[in-house]
Protein backbone atom coordinates (compact mmCIF):
# COMPACT_ATOMS: atom_id res chain seq x y z
CA UNK A 1 0.00 0.00 0.00
CA UNK A 2 1.38 3.41 -0.96
CA UNK A 3 1.54 6.00 1.81
CA UNK A 4 0.20 9.28 0.47
CA UNK A 5 2.55 11.50 2.44
CA UNK A 6 4.00 11.91 5.91
CA UNK A 7 1.23 14.36 6.80
CA UNK A 8 -1.54 11.82 6.16
CA UNK A 9 -0.14 9.43 8.73
CA UNK A 10 -1.70 11.64 11.42
CA UNK A 11 -5.45 12.07 11.19
CA UNK A 12 -6.69 15.59 10.69
CA UNK A 13 -3.52 16.81 8.96
CA UNK A 14 -4.25 15.72 5.40
CA UNK A 15 -4.51 19.28 4.15
CA UNK A 16 -0.90 19.40 2.91
CA UNK A 17 -1.30 16.18 0.95
CA UNK A 18 -4.59 17.34 -0.59
CA UNK A 19 -2.94 20.63 -1.46
CA UNK A 20 -0.08 18.87 -3.24
CA UNK A 21 -2.52 16.90 -5.39
CA UNK A 22 -5.39 19.31 -6.06
CA UNK A 23 -3.98 22.85 -5.74
CA UNK A 24 -4.25 23.48 -9.48
CA UNK A 25 -7.78 22.07 -9.71
CA UNK A 26 -9.62 23.44 -6.67
CA UNK A 27 -10.01 26.70 -4.78
CA UNK A 28 -7.78 26.87 -1.68
CA UNK A 29 -10.72 26.67 0.75
CA UNK A 30 -12.08 23.58 -1.00
CA UNK A 31 -8.66 21.92 -0.85
CA UNK A 32 -8.54 22.66 2.87
CA UNK A 33 -12.06 21.25 3.30
CA UNK A 34 -11.09 18.09 1.42
CA UNK A 35 -8.56 17.17 4.09
CA UNK A 36 -11.23 17.00 6.79
CA UNK A 37 -13.25 14.02 5.50
CA UNK A 38 -10.00 12.25 4.64
CA UNK A 39 -8.77 12.73 8.20
CA UNK A 40 -12.12 11.45 9.47
CA UNK A 41 -11.85 8.38 7.24
CA UNK A 42 -8.39 7.62 8.62
CA UNK A 43 -9.69 7.73 12.19
CA UNK A 44 -13.14 6.23 11.69
CA UNK A 45 -12.42 3.69 8.94
CA UNK A 46 -15.97 4.13 7.60
CA UNK A 47 -17.44 6.32 4.90
CA UNK A 48 -20.78 7.43 6.32
CA UNK A 49 -21.09 11.22 6.64
CA UNK A 50 -21.90 11.15 10.36
CA UNK A 51 -19.10 8.68 11.08
CA UNK A 52 -16.60 10.80 9.15
CA UNK A 53 -17.75 13.86 11.09
CA UNK A 54 -17.50 12.15 14.47
CA UNK A 55 -14.04 10.81 13.61
CA UNK A 56 -12.96 14.27 12.46
CA UNK A 57 -14.21 15.69 15.77
CA UNK A 58 -12.13 13.14 17.66
CA UNK A 59 -9.04 13.81 15.53
CA UNK A 60 -9.27 17.59 15.86
CA UNK A 61 -10.89 17.71 19.32
CA UNK A 62 -13.99 19.49 18.05
CA UNK A 63 -17.68 19.34 18.74
CA UNK A 64 -19.09 16.35 16.78
CA UNK A 65 -22.17 18.33 15.73
CA UNK A 66 -20.06 20.96 13.98
CA UNK A 67 -17.69 18.43 12.40
CA UNK A 68 -20.60 16.40 10.98
CA UNK A 69 -22.08 19.60 9.53
CA UNK A 70 -18.71 20.50 7.98
CA UNK A 71 -18.34 17.10 6.31
CA UNK A 72 -21.95 17.18 5.09
CA UNK A 73 -21.50 20.64 3.57
CA UNK A 74 -18.33 19.54 1.81
CA UNK A 75 -20.03 16.55 0.18
CA UNK A 76 -23.03 18.62 -0.88
CA UNK A 77 -20.83 21.34 -2.42
CA UNK A 78 -21.62 21.50 -6.14
CA UNK A 79 -18.27 23.23 -6.78
CA UNK A 80 -16.42 19.97 -6.14
CA UNK A 81 -16.63 17.87 -9.31
CA UNK A 82 -15.18 14.44 -8.62
CA UNK A 83 -14.60 13.62 -12.28
CA UNK A 84 -12.72 16.86 -12.79
CA UNK A 85 -10.36 15.85 -9.95
CA UNK A 86 -9.99 12.29 -11.15
CA UNK A 87 -7.05 12.94 -13.52
CA UNK A 88 -4.99 14.62 -10.79
CA UNK A 89 -5.76 11.84 -8.33
CA UNK A 90 -4.90 9.02 -10.74
CA UNK A 91 -1.61 10.60 -11.78
CA UNK A 92 -0.71 10.95 -8.10
CA UNK A 93 -1.64 7.36 -7.21
CA UNK A 94 -0.01 5.78 -10.27
CA UNK A 95 2.98 8.11 -10.19
CA UNK A 96 5.53 8.62 -12.91
CA UNK A 97 6.24 5.54 -14.96
CA UNK A 98 9.89 4.84 -15.63
CA UNK A 99 10.51 3.76 -19.20
CA UNK A 100 6.93 4.35 -20.34
CA UNK A 101 6.56 3.48 -24.00
CA UNK A 102 9.50 1.10 -24.03
CA UNK A 103 9.21 -2.66 -24.12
Amino acid sequence: MRVLCSHCSAAGTCRTCASAIFDDDLHAKRVASLGNPVGGALVGARLAVATLGRALAIAKRRNPKHAIKQVDRFFSNTGVDVWHLFASWVSFVVGPRAGAGRR
